[in-house]
């Protein structure tokens, strides 16, 4: 017999976004940490001793990837499932995703914005007849530090990115919990959701709010493109799971879009990129949290438990953990 719809647990689109602004909080931390590493790392390559030191140096520089890329695709893995509870609370558990490290990609690139800037910097002066002097040296390396570490961040929280899709794809397929009285089809998607200084790129993919199952998941290049969850060096952008048509635009997906509407009314295509990139106001940074009904939050755990939950299920220890983080905060 179906519960009474106020004896149900309710979807909370505050605690979502909450979720989501924490989520990218922790992801733009983790580049801050990568990017910390990084330079850490960087004088172990050599400009006297390029080819000499490029091995060691890859080498560290790999192994501290693969470990913030590791942390990454945990933090988007949990962010999902804890989304999906925060919008359908009696959903099950999203099975876990398989998401390897992809170094040989990431090898490639340390390498193209690392040593081998390198030694494209030394063969234009080479052609165009210019002294090495120390001082063209130490900028050649400081911009090769930059770039590689640029670099670097995108493939690190890269891995946060790919745990959203591929958790979120396969959130349509987790069964209700036999506790729950519902049974319709959830929407699938997801959403960028931008660092706290996003570009005129990051802006304008992020304007147009949450993309669909049958049309967000076709696209998978990483480059430049339609795809909003195409990436560029230094971005700590993230990608939020939408599950339902009411969430699709965020305040700043709001704020983007009207920006977009007005400089671009009237142009189109490549002239209308243009435009925007010339007049694009980027948004305050980040400041505080999204407010968070915290009844709300405890009424849904009250009726997970009326409906049969257990104190231990990963349901209501989810409600659990969020109250208490809500309450320190």
């Amino acid at each position: 017999m179906t519960q009474p719809q106020q004896s149900q647990p309710q979807p909370l689109q505050d605690l979502a976004l909450w979720l989501a602004f924490q989520h990218q909080m922790d992801q733009e931390a983790l580049a801050a940490q990568t990017a910390a590493g990084l330079g850490i790392l960087f004088p172990i390559l050599k400009f006297a001793d390029l080819n000499g030191s490029t091995p060691p140096w890859l080498h560290a520089a790999m192994l501290e990837l693969e470990k913030q890329f590791t942390k990454s695709v945990t933090l988007g893995t949990r962010f999902v499932q804890h989304s999906l509870w925060a919008i359908d609370p009696t959903a099950g558990q999203i099975p876990t995703p398989y998401i390897p490290f992809p170094a040989d990609s990431v090898r490639a690139s340390m390498t193209v914005t690392g040593p081998a800037a390198i030694k494209h910097a030394t063969r234009v002066l080479a052609l165009n007849n210019e002294e090495m002097t120390a001082g063209i040296e130490r900028q050649t390396m400081a911009n090769a530090k930059t770039t590689s570490t640029g670099a670097g961040v995108k493939e690190a929280t890269e891995g946060g990115r790919e745990a959203v899709r591929q958790s979120t794809q396969l959130a349509e397929v987790v069964p209700e919990s036999e506790l729950s009285s519902r049974r319709e089809r959830r929407v699938i998607g997801y959403a960028r959701f931008t660092d706290s200084n996003p570009c005129y790129f990051c802006a304008m993919l992020a304007s147009r709010g949450a993309v669909y199952k049958q049309d967000s998941f076709i696209e998978v290049s990483k480059h430049f493109g339609n795809n909003i969850a195409a990436v560029h060096d230094h971005c700590k952008c993230s990608l939020r799971p939408v599950f339902r048509t009411e969430d699709s635009m965020d305040e700043r997906a709001k704020y983007f879009k009207a920006q977009w509407d007005k400089l671009t009314a009237n142009s189109s295509g490549k002239d209308a990129v243009k435009a925007f990139r010339r007049g694009y106001v980027p948004p305050p940074p980040y400041e505080d949290a999204p407010v968070v009904d915290l009844g709300n939050v405890r009424a849904n755990r009250e009726r997970l438990i009326n409906l049969g939950f257990g104190e231990d299920s990963p349901q209501v220890q989810f409600y659990d953990d969020t109250i208490a983080k809500l309450n320190a905060s």
